[in-house]
């Protein structure tokens, strides 16, 4: 369960965007996403356990964020041993341009 992702929308640390995709990078198969408008995110978890978990739980999947895809907002958990090499194109896939809401989660 992503208790730290609850928090941070409850406590208003993370504003869920009323319109378009929330792409939450990296969750592990026991992240708890329901706190997300699960029509509108989709899950980039290039690990097939963790991916194949997600889509089975009705989300839209991808392995990678393909350039040119919109977002309104991502969420990105990130494991203890470092950066995962999909969460390091996010920038690119971004624009890198800052705009919209990121919340960063440690694994739970």
């Amino acid at each position: 369960m992503s208790i730290r992702l609850s928090l941070a929308i409850e406590s208003g640390g993370f504003a869920v965007p009323e319109n378009g995709k929330i792409a939450v990078f990296n969750p592990r198969a026991e992240h708890d996403l329901t706190v997300l408008p699960e029509d509108r995110v989709l899950v980039v978890q290039p690990m097939r356990p963790d991916h194949d978990a997600f889509a089975d739980q009705g989300y839209d999947c991808a392995a990678t964020l393909e350039p040119g895809t919109e977002i309104a907002a991502a969420v990105v958990f990130l494991p203890r041993g470092g950066f995962p090499a999909s969460c390091k194109s996010a920038g690119t896939a971004l624009g890198g341009t800052g705009r919209g809401n990121q919340f960063r989660s440690g694994a739970d």
